[in-house]
């Protein structure tokens, strides 16, 4: 309607009529509309994928190989591609620098291949004119435990080319050979070919054929400024491109790639990912799994750090400051797997590391196997692998010698042959012997089994045998009570003094003191009766109880650590204390009915001697 107040046919400023749009004009808005929704909706859902994937690098601790792996599988996603694999420059002395793939992304499980070496082998024995035959399994303890200097084998194309949409297995596939890879690595930029086929490097076409490749997106993975890695996306199905939105989403990836792999954890060896993170990180309650390793790491390094000397435990104590109050304890975890692994390097730290280690692990078997629990996951395992790769020295070789080694010789006596022990072999089981009452010994000293004899009955030891027995102040239940008599003893302390921390630095060193006293006493013991000991000289045998003394007063200390550095009592030492007050009360009973039966005995006996002192006193009048 015409407004009165303006001449006829003018209009409002800043007011233009309404037009008309056309039908092509609303379908194109129409189709920008829902462009544009789809782009929102496109750029949500790749933004929820990248947060998944930063939140995967945070949370769940992987090495690079794995963050690779990680990456190849959530790169093929955002994308919607159909592969992704991740190359690895490497450089070998024979080879030079190479390229080759060594993560993929999830591929179709494969049938299970049989190979002629696991095979079981059958070998045929002659018993008395009889064959038998018997299978021999093979022996996986000769298997390496990380891969060798061997050199890469590369991975073959298919003799025949791929059927459009099918996957193609490119592990250890050699790209050096492609000059775009070099010339991405150079330009550090990443390259997009939406149909391989009609690419104009010809070197291309014909890599990609035989794979079936249709497309292909390469992106350098540049980490503290250098190219390390090529990752490749792929589409097997029909020719794709990318748009730039989906682009600037990869290259937001790429560069959180990059700087997870600057603090990653160390390299693991694959058969100790396999037997020990993979079952310590799947099945039921993972973080209780990993809270265990946590602890018994910590307590291998606190028992580690306690036999050290200052100069000698700078690098762990500061690993353990940088990993104390980490928020993922898996991430430390890993970290502290990797520092076991250096130390195959140095005697000492191996040496401490695997009884620390052994002792520790058979705590934990130990209770759960009374309380029948499971075992942790993985830790058999652990244990056996890091047995065969950090090794303690040999306590019975510096006692026979090398030329101790032949222990029998043979004689031919007409047509028969016989075996006779020769002086050195008999000395080697002497010492043998000896090693092994030493063990036992420590083993039941740190459980406390030593207050009780054994015999048929368990008779509590008397007051004046313990007394002597100086073995049992390094028990559990003695490291807890000497703990609490600390705490008594402790005065008023400074607001800025951590009481729990001075209290176990000052359990843990005065345990320390009596593990030596008690290890000298137990090697004197045992070593000073063997004749051939005596025998040796004097250098050699403080050589040898010195030896002795330290293994004994470390298999010690790494049962009573745990015990002396925590605030309560652990799992394994409420164990204990509850057998030796279950023994103690059956002991007592047996002991009851022992001196019940010695006092009859006696009073008897009493009465038979007060006949005869009668009679005899008689005789005395007479007389």
């Amino acid at each position: 309607m015409q407004n009165p107040n303006l001449p006829p046919g003018a209009q409002p400023v800043g007011q233009q009529p309404p037009q008309k749009l056309t039908r092509e004009q609303k379908r194109a808005l129409a189709e920008q509309k829902k462009r544009m929704e789809q782009e929102r909706m496109r750029a949500m859902e790749l933004q929820k994928l990248l947060n998944n994937f930063q939140s995967e690098l945070e949370t769940s601790v992987i090495d690079p190989p794995m963050m690779y792996k990680l990456a190849c599988n959530r790169l093929k996603l955002m994308l919607k591609a159909d592969h992704a694999v991740a190359a690895m420059f490497e450089s070998y002395e024979q080879l030079g620098e190479i390229c080759l793939v060594r993560q993929q992304s999830n591929l179709p499980p494969k049938p299970p291949e049989k190979k002629e070496e696991n095979k079981p082998k059958i070998k045929r024995v002659l018993v008395n004119g009889d064959v038998i035959e018997t299978i021999e399994k093979p022996d996986k303890s000769k298997e390496e435990d990380e891969p060798g200097s061997n050199l890469p084998i590369p991975g073959m194309p298919p003799k025949e080319p791929l059927k459009a949409g099918q996957l193609p297995d490119m592990d250890r596939v050699f790209m050096h050979n492609l000059p775009i890879i070099n010339q991405i690595r150079q330009s550090r930029q990443p390259l997009m070919i939406p149909d391989c086929s009609k690419f104009s490097d010809q070197a291309v076409v014909q890599f990609t054929q035989p794979w079936g490749i249709k497309s292909m997106l390469l992106l350098p993975s540049i980490v503290n400024d250098t190219v390390e890695a090529i990752l490749v996306i792929m589409t097997v199905s029909n020719p794709q491109g990318y748009t730039p939105n989906e682009m600037q989403f990869v290259q937001r990836t790429m560069e959180l790639l990059a700087r997870s792999i600057e603090t990653a954890p160390p390299v693991l060896p694959e058969k100790l990912k396999d037997t020990v993170i993979r079952p310590m990180t799947t099945g039921e309650n993972v973080a209780k799994q990993i809270e265990y390793y946590s602890d018994y790491f910590d307590d291998i390094f606190d028992f580690m750090l306690g036999e050290l000397e200052e100069y000698e435990s700078e690098e762990l104590i500061a690993l353990q400051a940088e990993q104390a109050n980490t928020p993922n304890k898996l991430r430390k975890v890993w970290y502290q797997i990797g520092k076991f692994l250096e130390f195959k390097d140095d005697p000492k730290l191996s040496y401490l590391f695997n009884i620390g280690m052994s002792e520790l692990a058979d705590q934990a078997i130990e209770y759960a196997e009374s309380k029948k629990l499971n075992k942790p996951r993985g830790l058999t395992a652990f244990k056996e692998f890091m047995d065969r790769r950090i090794k303690r020295p040999d306590l019975l070789q510096p006692f026979v010698g090398e030329k101790e080694a032949k222990k029998q010789e043979h004689l031919i006596v007409g047509s028969e042959v016989i075996s006779m022990d020769t002086d050195e072999g008999a000395a080697e089981d002497l010492y043998k012997d000896v090693l092994e009452e030493i063990e036992k010994e420590v083993t039941k000293a740190v459980r406390g089994l030593l207050l009780f004899s054994e015999g048929k009955r368990a008779t509590l030891i008397n007051d004046i045998e313990q007394s002597e027995m100086l073995v049992n102040f390094v028990s559990v239940t003695a490291a807890q009570d000497f703990k609490h008599h600390i705490r008594a003893a402790l005065p008023e302390l400074h607001e800025d003094i951590d009481p729990e921390a001075l209290l176990a630095e000052l359990a843990h060193q005065g345990m320390r003191e009596i593990s030596l006293t008690v290890a000298q006493n137990i090697a004197e013991k045992h070593l000073y009766e063997v004749e051939a000991f005596l025998e040796m000289p004097e250098d050699w045998q403080r050589d040898r109880l010195e030896e002795v003394k330290m293994y004994i007063h470390y298999r010690v200390m790494a049962n009573l650590v745990p015990t002396l550095r925590t605030e309560h009592p652990t799992l394994w030492g409420h164990l204990i204390a509850d057998k030796l007050k279950k023994k103690a009360q059956k002991a007592a009973k047996q002991r009851a009915v022992l001196v019940g039966r010695m006092v009859r005995a006696s009073a008897s006996t009493n009465e038979n001697d007060e006949d005869w002192d009668e009679e005899d006193e008689d005789e005395e009048d007479e007389d």
